[in-house]
């Protein structure tokens, strides 16, 4: 059964299977207005790459994920395996982990969840950027709380 059944008539995501999806981040060159991005991927079977911008948030212990709407990436070679597509895609500086457990067909909001945010380790071997504030406190002492005097 192929991952895009149901998806409604004119969908970039119906009619074609799936040959890889992975979540991103992306440091966006000074040129093109800089700055962190981050969302999911999906290469398409007929050599279409999909991209959608998003990614979760974390509060009051629940995860909420939320993406805009699939768009294809005008770049693509075409390239079908995925295992090339991933060397492609980190050749143009893309960091890319499993994907988030968001279903391809929701595009707005998944969530919110009880639970933590998957932490990076639980993900290995594949690194994951995490741009949320949550991420970059403990790694950044500059960012991190002092405490009140």
């Amino acid at each position: 059964m192929s991952e895009s059944t149901g998806l409604p008539p004119g969908d970039p995501l119906s009619g074609t299977a799936i040959a890889g999806r992975w979540s991103f981040g992306y440091d966006m060159p000074d040129d093109l207005g800089g700055g962190f991005v981050c969302g999911e991927l999906l290469l398409r079977s007929d050599g279409v790459l999909l991209r959608r911008y998003g990614g979760d948030s974390y509060r009051a212990g629940q995860v909420t994920w939320k993406y805009g709407p699939w768009h294809e990436v005008s770049w693509w070679t075409g390239e079908t395996d995925p295992q090339q597509a991933v060397a492609l895609l980190k050749s143009r500086r893309y960091d890319l982990s499993e994907h988030e457990p968001v279903p391809i067909d929701k595009s707005t909001a998944y969530g919110p969840n009880p639970g933590h945010p998957p932490s990076a380790s639980a993900k290995a071997p594949a690194r994951r950027l995490d741009f949320s504030s949550r991420s970059i406190a403990p790694t950044n002492p500059l960012l991190a709380p002092r405490p009140l005097a």
